[in-house]
């Protein structure tokens, strides 16, 4: 936490302080004098951000840090855990704050690729959210696994949520994919790990690295039995009609550099998702599996999705867990499905909380 808070600390500098007498610089002495109270909402709109990059606002820490090396820092002055956060893209803004009323039954489209080591508990954790919601919600039995079958509901008007538990790859800019040596990296991991789910999530990771050594590097996510690869979309979809709420919970998903133009969140959100949550680094599925339940829980008790990802991180920050803090939400935060489909959330499985 302490090096996560340097680094943290050191991003507030640069965005903040960097150039005095600055916009930027006049707005960090405000939030300094009058901070926006804790819950708060703040709303990051960039209209001229045409290259796709995009600050982590999340890792901003604005709190001097502990002089000593052995005090921890206060977790709070990160703005991911202190505040809800919504990031909007250029030209896709209109329309996404009004809650989603929907009497009738919820649907939730539950998009899979079954080779992770715990994809049977994501499926008894979908079961489990069903059966709290007393014929609430429903969310797809089996769980789409098959190209066509997605494109086949994609096409529909019926889910509210797209939810996908899977392997995604996202096309690196030449030089970043020279200097990143991935498959090293998760060999030495490897090779430090003892048996378990941890050191077989890590050698399905490194077989696929393997894999797609040897393939074109196209941008794509995916399903047991198929890609959805970022062009095909494109191309297979005109608008999503039921402007859903887009939860892509898999690696690198929500990864926004220079250079890199095939993304998926500016994808869905283009396409007509009103906000789409995903990652912003390799994400394990020893995490992955328990953030879902905190995080769609809290969704659906009605929760705006900004506070439901705030809430989500707090809670894995408090098993001395910062990982929450890799998601990030882009589009609409106080988008929220009314009514609730429960008001409380399903017990939780015999499962260890990393």
């Amino acid at each position: 936490i302490r090096r996560l808070a340097k680094e943290a600390r050191n991003l507030w500098l640069a965005l903040f302080r960097d150039e005095p007498g600055s916009d930027l610089a006049i707005a960090g002495i405000a939030h300094r004098e009058r901070p926006v109270e804790s819950g708060g909402l703040i709303q990051v709109s960039l209209p001229g951000a045409e290259s796709g990059f995009l600050f982590p606002w999340a890792f901003l820490y604005d709190k001097p840090l502990p002089p000593n090396d052995y005090e921890v820092p206060d977790a709070s002055g990160f703005w991911g855990y202190r505040y809800s956060i919504e990031q909007h893209l250029p030209g896709v803004m209109k329309g996404m704050d009004t809650p989603s009323q929907l009497e009738e039954c919820m649907r939730i489209a539950f998009m899979l690729w079954e080779g992770f080591p715990n994809s049977a508990e994501q499926q008894q954790l979908m079961a489990e959210l069903s059966e709290a919601s007393g014929g609430k919600l429903a969310i797809s039995d089996p769980p789409v696994t098959t190209r066509d079958g997605f494109y086949r509901l994609a096409h529909g008007d019926e889910n509210s949520i797209l939810y996908f538990y899977t392997h995604g790859h996202t096309r690196k800019p030449l030089i970043a994919a020279k200097l990143t040596d991935l498959a090293g990296f998760v060999q030495q991991r490897i090779a430090l790990a003892g048996a378990g789910p941890e050191r077989q999530m890590l050698e399905a990771l490194l077989k696929r690295l393997d894999e797609k050594a040897g393939e074109s590097d196209d941008s794509y996510i995916e399903l047991s039995n198929g890609r959805l690869y970022y062009y095909d979309l494109l191309d297979a979809i005109r608008q999503l009609s039921s402007r859903p709420f887009v939860f892509l919970n898999m690696c690198e998903s929500a990864e926004m550099v220079p250079l890199l133009n095939e993304n998926f969140v500016s994808l869905f959100l283009k396409l007509g998702a009103r906000a789409v949550l995903g990652t912003e680094c390799t994400m394990t599925v020893s995490f992955a599996h328990p953030f879902s339940r905190v995080f769609l829980g809290e969704v659906l008790r009605g929760a705006q999705l900004a506070d439901a990802l705030r809430v989500a991180r707090r809670s894995f920050l408090d098993n001395k867990n910062p990982l929450g803090l890799a998601y990030t939400l882009f589009g609409s935060g106080t988008m929220r499905f009314l009514p609730p489909r429960f008001t409380d959330a399903p017990a939780p499985t015999k499962e260890t909380t990393p």
